[in-house]
């Protein structure tokens, strides 16, 4: 063959030789961007899964939260929120049913949440169904039972591993994204200049996708995080609320009651006096009475300032007191209120400090436990009343928090009646519960406010 012939050969080799490297680089170039498009769609699909997640935990959230709002104060606002989440949460489940429907067990999660999540509604609409009807008691029965809380972390488990499964997706095709980059990059290198500038592009256009994928992640876990952070925020402030809803509340029964009860003392008062002086020359015995009836009637007006101190939210009066003699001084008055069926027995304690504390407080407080023990006891027993120097530990207080460890004054009053069971227990000192009858009393206990340490 002459050497024209095979420079032509050759040449022509060439030239098919660098066609079918052009072609299998523009093979692999297009099947790489193909697969790059492909690891793409699915890491856009994982995302949207879990911004379906998030958006889902956040509307139960949204739903239970505003139906605990309309629960406390009845406004309708909360309501026509929880209805609004109420009615996003099935679209947004049937989306997710829909996006998982390639991963059974991602699907079979979804189904298992949605039964949940009908009984969690289900929850939701007696809740303010019964507060709509009335029964505020119900409907707070009903959110205490703690059938709600259960499903809620139940949900939030599913959700959890749900995540979980799907971050983990998130990598696998993150790393396929990158393992197509690397081939198209491969592919670039045997283009040349030109293959090479169209491979740059691809590469910026691929990073900038990432960029947005990492972003909008990072935008879905900002807003997980403020939701979760909103949520601690307003059940805090919820909490707040009702605190301040009960002590109002009980500041305005007890300064009505004891405003009232203050003008009818004027007159018991101004009456006995009338009545002294006229049997001011009689027999001794007379006034004798009058005189006991006066000290029981200065002792009421004495409560009843303090009922109209703590309703107007002034300061208490602590003055140092053996609380040995103060036992001792009121147990007439304690056995007068218990009655000749329960026999009244008191135990002080030798060497007992002297404490700082408001008398009057204490009174009220120790005679209205021993009415209680009294309607507790309502065929006879034994009330004792017991003082004694008590120091609380580390360990106390760490199961106590609001207690500091600290050398005490204790002064315990103890009855043989029949105790009260768990839920009234719960529920002792909260404003205006009673498990009393109407005429029967309130049950209530007045707030007793001492100072540790002072001895």
């Amino acid at each position: 063959m002459s050497p024209s012939r095979n420079f032509v050969a050759s040449g022509l080799f060439g030239i098919a030789l660098g066609f079918a490297v052009l072609a299998l680089a523009s093979y692999v170039a297009v099947h790489a961007e193909f697969q790059r498009r492909e690891a793409g769609a699915w890491l856009r699909h994982t995302i949207r899964v879990q911004s379906d997640l998030y958006q889902l935990y956040g509307l139960v959230q949204a739903a239970e939260s505003n139906q605990r709002g309309f629960v406390i104060t009845q406004d309708d606002r909360y309501l026509d929120a929880c209805r609004e989440a109420t009615a996003k949460i099935t679209a947004v489940i049937d989306g997710l049913s829909e996006r998982v429907k390639d991963n059974p067990k991602q699907l079979q999660a979804v189904a298992e949440m949605r039964p949940l999540l009908g009984e969690k509604l289900e929850i939701i609409d007696q809740t303010i169904a019964d507060t709509r009807a009335g029964r505020v008691d119900k409907a707070v029965q009903l959110v205490k039972s703690g059938r709600g809380k259960a499903l809620m972390d139940r949900l939030r488990v599913i959700i959890r591993t749900m995540n979980e499964s799907e971050e983990s997706l998130l990598d696998a095709r993150e790393r396929d994204l990158h393992a197509a980059g690397g081939e198209f990059d491969a592919a670039i290198w045997a283009l040349g200049g030109i293959i090479l500038a169209l491979g740059a592009f691809s590469l910026l256009n691929a990073q900038k996708q990432m960029n947005a994928q990492q972003t909008s992640r990072d935008s879905l876990k900002s807003a997980y995080d403020q939701l979760i952070a909103e949520t601690t925020r307003r059940e805090a402030l919820e909490s707040q609320l009702r605190q301040s809803q009960k002590l109002e509340s009980l500041g305005q029964l007890t300064g009505g009651i004891a405003h009232d009860f203050n003008n009818m003392l004027g007159v018991i008062v101004a009456s006995l006096h009338l009545l002294r002086r006229k049997l001011a020359g009689s027999d001794g015995q007379y006034i004798q009475l009058i005189d006991s009836a006066l000290d029981g009637a200065d002792r009421a007006a004495a409560m009843v300032r303090r009922l109209l101190a703590f309703s107007r939210r002034q300061p208490l009066s602590p003055r140092p007191l053996d609380p040995n003699k103060f036992v001792s001084s009121i147990s007439d008055m304690v056995r007068s209120a218990l009655g000749a069926s329960i026999e009244l027995e008191t135990v002080l304690s030798g060497g007992l400090w002297t404490t700082k504390i408001d008398q009057h407080e204490l009174e009220n407080a120790i005679v209205n436990l021993a009415v209680n023990a009294r309607d507790a006891m309502p065929n006879g027993g034994k009330l004792t009343i017991e003082t004694a120097n008590c120091y609380l530990d580390d360990a106390y207080a760490a199961e106590n928090t609001d207690v500091k460890p600290a050398q005490y004054v204790m002064i315990a009053v103890t009855d043989t009646g029949q105790g009260m069971p768990p839920e009234v227990i719960s529920q002792a000192f909260d404003p205006f519960f009673t498990t009393k009858p109407t005429g029967k009393g309130t049950g209530l206990v007045a707030p007793v406010i001492a100072f540790d340490g002072e001895f």
